[in-house]
């Protein structure tokens, strides 16, 4: 799981000029702990890197593509369907909370969760995950 959460955040960094891994793991490395209680390894760049190969196997060169939820054939997919569903379950309780408590509501989500949440806040259903 920690290699997940560090591989997923280490994203954005690769969208940036002069994008160094290595470094933003180091820095982002005891965000990741702190926020997770998550001590266990991968502990540095190298171990990540380990760890990385070990479970992409053959296809290092497309990583991005591992955290599509919409995807198969790499175990972060998976994981990151489980994520993407704890978050909009998370989200469509909060959202449907605050309606049926009488407020109004104006949320800003990305597209995928605006399409994944429709039906249930327009319905008011618990949950269809």
């Amino acid at each position: 799981m920690k290699a997940f959460l560090l591989q997923r955040a280490l994203l954005p960094c690769e969208e940036r000029a002069n994008c160094d891994r290595e470094a933003e793991l180091s820095r982002i490395l005891p965000i990741v702990e702190a926020d997770t209680g998550l001590g266990a390894a991968p502990h540095d760049w190298q171990d990540l890197q380990d760890r990385l190969t070990r479970i992409a196997r053959a296809d290092a060169d497309n990583h991005r593509a591992w955290f599509d939820p919409t995807r198969d054939g790499h175990p972060f997919n998976d994981m990151a369907r489980h994520v993407e569903d704890a978050r909009d379950r998370h989200m469509s309780a909060v959202l449907l909370d605050a309606v049926r408590s009488g407020e109004r509501v104006f949320a800003v989500v990305g597209g995928t969760h605006v399409v994944r949440q429709e039906r249930v806040i327009r319905d008011g259903i618990a949950s269809p995950w």
